[in-house]
């Protein structure tokens, strides 16, 4: 039976419960590495603010609570779930989110090495409960259902980037590609009215919007991705009662090449619709519900196989997911397991992470976990009630686990 429907934010709703594996590979090999990220940005308005960049003291002193965790210093922000989280190669940047009391529009900066966090400036944008955010190697662009702002970690400053599509509304996932950014959303401010994907492309040199195809199914949720070639979305289609709308009753996977402006379908996932969460580790999208049943396929195939299931313990949350360079790191309900890949065998298996006694799944909700680095996952977050947080830890995922990857 589907998890009890919950009211989250849409950031959060985007990744669901763990249940079953999925692990779609893009080929024998991996593909050809994209172009440098960092892009010469050419503003068109003007930024909106300038500050010095200023580290506030540590009020707590980092601290090992379990082999691989750290207890860091929460930083200055209050409680939420919902914010938005970018790592920029340097710091975590936190943005946005909301408690039932209202949203946040203020955000900060984590400089691991420094141990500390800053505020950063005030943002052109209104707060949301609905933000998605992506980093393009010089900038945090992020997406609201009122607007988009692009912050630049260097001179602390926002712009306005052009007004997207106006059917573009609310965002659903954004990758950057090297060269644009890819935002996937629904044409309307509430989700499950009729959940049709509007795909817009965005490119920060010249400032400018351009509309792509309809993906071929609609889809209430989803896990946006991007794996070198094709923009992978991955979720399910589900009515306000949380019951399934898609014709085969199951989750669905669609992927979208930016080159050709093309979408396809990626058909045969298996796994139920309503909890679904997707991650790419360099090699393979990897997914799973909170059924905790798997399934593996390549990715240019059309049938699914059975995989290793998550060996985490069934509960009715909604599982969170996040990469490293050498790992994915999955969550669900204060557990946590490490996928790694086999090679050359090409064979993949979870190895669960013993986790901090902090992490009550009822106050503790990790917004969007992020890898930093080649082995670590940041975990920030509070609870929808504001009172309980905000928390913040590092995972070093264990060596053994990560070189397997």
């Amino acid at each position: 039976m589907p998890p009890p429907s919950r009211v989250w934010p849409a950031a959060l709703a985007t990744f669901v419960v763990v249940a079953g594996l999925v692990a779609i590979f893009v080929g024998p090999g991996p593909p050809p590495e994209p172009g440098p990220l960092p892009i010469a940005l050419v503003s068109t308005t003007a930024p909106t603010s300038t500050t010095t960049i200023t580290y506030l003291d540590t009020t707590v002193e980092p601290a090992s609570v379990l082999p691989g965790w750290t207890a860091l210093d929460p930083g200055p922000l209050a409680p939420r779930t919902g914010a938005a989280t970018v790592w920029t190669g340097e710091e975590l940047i936190v943005w946005g989110g909301a408690t039932q009391g209202g949203a946040y529009g203020d955000g900060a900066a984590y400089h691991p090495d420094r141990a500390a966090w800053r505020r950063i400036s005030e943002a052109p944008i209104a707060g949301s409960a609905d933000v998605v955010a992506v980093w393009t190697g010089a900038e945090m662009i992020v997406f609201t259902t009122t607007g988009s702002a692009a912050y630049d970690p260097v001179t602390n400053t926002w712009r306005a980037p052009a007004r997207r599509p106006e059917d573009a509304r609310h965002p659903v996932g954004a990758v950057w590609t090297g060269s644009e950014v890819v935002l996937v959303t629904h044409d309307q401010t509430q989700a499950r009215l009729r959940d049709e994907l509007v795909t817009v492309t965005y490119d920060p040199n010249d400032d400018r919007w351009r509309r792509a195809p309809d993906a071929p199914l609609p889809l209430s949720y989803a896990s946006v991705l991007w794996t070198r070639h094709e923009v992978v979305a991955v979720g399910g289609f589900l009515d306000g009662g949380n019951r399934a709308r898609s014709a085969d009753g199951l989750a669905s996977a669609i992927a979208f090449n930016p080159v050709a402006q093309m979408w396809r379908e990626v058909p045969g996932i298996g796994l139920p619709p309503y909890a679904v969460v997707a991650a790419w580790n360099g090699r393979q999208v990897i997914a799973w519900d909170y059924e905790l049943d798997a399934r593996t396929s390549w990715l240019a195939a059309t049938t699914w196989q059975p995989a290793p299931g998550v060996p985490l313990d069934f509960a009715e949350c909604y599982p969170e997911a996040a990469a490293t360079a050498n790992a994915v790191v999955g969550w669900h309900c204060g557990q946590a397991a490490v996928y790694q890949l086999e090679l050359p065998a090409a064979t993949g298996h979870w190895t669960p992470i013993a986790t901090p006694p902090d992490f009550d799944p009822e106050i503790f909700v990790p917004d969007s976990p992020v890898g930093i680095g080649a082995d670590r996952v940041a975990f920030w977050g509070g609870d929808w009630d504001g009172t309980g947080g905000p928390f913040f830890f590092i995972l070093d995922v264990p060596v053994a686990v990560a070189a397997a990857s």
